[in-house]
């Protein structure tokens, strides 16, 4: 069975060597191999960054690529649960430390360890609350050569998010098997008889073992005739609650110009262009870019990998039952008509990660082939020279005053927002932060405000769509006029309606990117109908009255 987490590490920061990895399961054959311990030093860094020492305990999110002597490579989503200690605390000193490693620790007064596991799903902060929880054990122990609870961990995250389910085999394959187990019986009644034969020799006194003998192979034989060989698959349970799962976009609203930096964000991220999130903590930086990419509609649902996806998909089909059959359009992620999603933003030209480390960030910047990045860092050194190394936007989370810097007079022209796009962040902001709200709520919630931005893009989508120059799609609707009678009226936009809503100079760098042209060939394979119609029961119009009663009472 292919595990949803296939690996896990701990981590230790010694003086004289840095980052090392203590314990890595399973291992692969090749321990010696020279590519496997490259590899093991850069995933160090990544487990124990710069400025994680500064904070007592923390989560950080990162991705790597599997061990080299696995092939196919994967990706894979990296969480590490680091815990800084004094040399008073339990972690200090094992027991079964010598007294010169004693001293040498006294010397530096502070432990570092990390627990650090690699997910084939990007189930961050998922696996971060269930490792808050599980790695309290393991740093409160006095004894750190123990690596039982690792593997208990490791054991228990796996079982958390994906079981098995036992089916029964085509007939073909329990035909073979049934000649198999023929063949074996023959064998094992022959090699009976001929131990009964020599038995008998013996004597009577052996008689009545042999007769306990037949009795328990008769009632084996019995219970493996009932036993039919079965197949294992995998299942994923609620795989798509648990993708944006305690990411919370309502606390970066107000940090990011009262939410109007999380929609100008969004859209250098879709005109591939190249964001630097940096605070001194690792973890904040890398929370940040976690939370705001989980803006972008089903994104996280497609780095699930097609084994997973298939078995999701089979389980949401069975959902789709519940809801009206009528409509055909159920509500609410991910049953939403997709409107051309998941953005195909990431590919070779683009990286996204949410910490990055110095080596990977200098390489990104050298590389020209390489437009647009999203990346965290706690490395003071790449803000100062951010104008330098190309980067277009710095997002310094430690800057109250300016936290968003746009580095050049044509990304501050990108960032302006019309007056629709303003309005749209002001509803937002009044529904969510009003007085009345409460925990638990769903208006006002982070999947509502994430719901908000799916409907944003699916507006401009449509508008998009209905303006011909962009998607080129005249001929095409031209055909089926008389098909469609019971269609709904598509008016042609003009292209100053389109560039009033969401910006001229915005649209015309999207049209530039690869992931616009990508989406161009979604869209003219897809039934626009049912965007239409989508859109028109869908919750975003119903929204903006309620925000404009609320702003009225504030």
């Amino acid at each position: 069975m292919t595990e949803a987490i296939p690996f896990i590490a701990i981590c230790n920061f010694d003086e004289e060597v840095g980052s090392e990895i203590e314990y890595f399961s399973p291992m692969p054959t090749s321990k010696k191999d020279p590519d496997f311990q490259n590899w093991l030093k850069k995933f160090s860094l990544f487990c124990l960054p710069t400025g994680s020492h500064r904070t007592e305990s923390g989560f950080l999110f990162f991705n790597v690529y599997s061990p080299p002597p696995i092939k196919p490579r994967e990706r894979l989503y990296g969480v590490s649960c680091f815990r800084l200690s004094t040399d008073n605390d339990r972690l200090a000193f094992n027991k079964n430390e010598t007294s010169i490693q004693k001293k040498n620790k006294k010397k530096r007064r502070v432990l570092q360890k990390a627990v650090v596991v690699l997910s084939r799903l990007p189930l961050y902060r998922a696996i971060e609350s269930k490792l808050s929880i599980i790695t309290r054990a393991f740093f409160e122990q006095e004894n750190h050569q123990d690596r039982s609870l690792v593997t208990q961990i490791h054991r228990l995250l796996n079982s958390s998010f994906t079981r098995e389910k036992i089916e029964n085999i085509e007939e073909e394959e329990e035909k073979e098997e049934q000649e198999k187990e023929e063949q074996k019986k023959e064998e094992q009644k022959e090699e009976e008889q001929k131990e009964e034969a020599e038995e008998e020799k013996k004597g009577k006194k052996n008689q009545k073992k042999l007769k306990n003998k037949n009795k328990n192979k008769k009632k084996k034989n019995k219970k493996n005739k009932k036993k039919k060989k079965k197949k294992k698959t995998i299942i994923v349970s609620d795989l798509t609650e648990q993708l944006n799962m305690s990411l919370p976009i309502r606390d970066y609203l107000p940090l990011l110009d009262k939410g109007l930096g999380c929609l100008t964000l969004l859209k250098f991220i879709m005109c591939e262009k190249k964001l630097l999130f940096y605070s001194q903590s690792p973890s904040a930086a890398s929370h940040a870019v976690v939370t705001l990419l989980s803006l972008l509609p089903k994104f996280y649902y497609s780095l699930i990998p097609q084994m997973f996806q298939n078995e999701i998909d089979r389980s949401l089909e069975r959902k789709r039952k519940k809801y009206d059959e009528k409509l055909n359009l159920p509500l609410g992620y991910p049953f939403d008509v997709d409107f051309g999603f998941p953005l195909d933003w990431c590919h070779k030209q683009t990286f996204w990660n949410p910490y990055s480390i110095d080596e990977q960030l200098e390489k990104l910047c050298r590389i020209e082939s390489v437009t647009g990045f999203v990346v965290g860092t706690s490395t003071p050194l790449f803000v100062h020279k951010a104008a330098d190394l190309g980067f277009d936007v710095v997002i310094n989370l430690d800057d109250h005053k300016q936290r968003i810097t746009y580095l050049s007079k044509d990304n501050k022209l990108l960032s302006e927002l019309t007056k629709t796009e303003k309005n749209f962040i002001k509803n937002i902001m009044a529904v969510a932060f009003r007085r009345e709200y409460t925990e638990g709520q769903w208006e006002g919630s982070d999947d509502w405000i994430r719901k908000q931005f799916s409907c944003y893009l699916q507006r401009l989508v449509i508008d998009l769509h209905r303006f011909t120059d962009y998607f080129q799609i005249q001929s095409k609707n031209s055909k089926n006029k008389n098909s469609n009678s019971n269609s709904p009226k598509k008016r042609k936009l003009h292209p100053k309606e389109v560039m009033n809503k969401f910006g001229k100079n915005w649209v015309i760098s999207w049209k530039q990117t690869k992931n616009f042209k990508k989406l161009k060939k979604k869209i003219l394979n897809m039934d626009m109908e049912k965007c239409y119609n989508a859109y028109k029961i869908s919750d975003f119009n119903i929204f903006k009255e309620k925000a404009k009663k609320l702003l009225m009472k504030n």
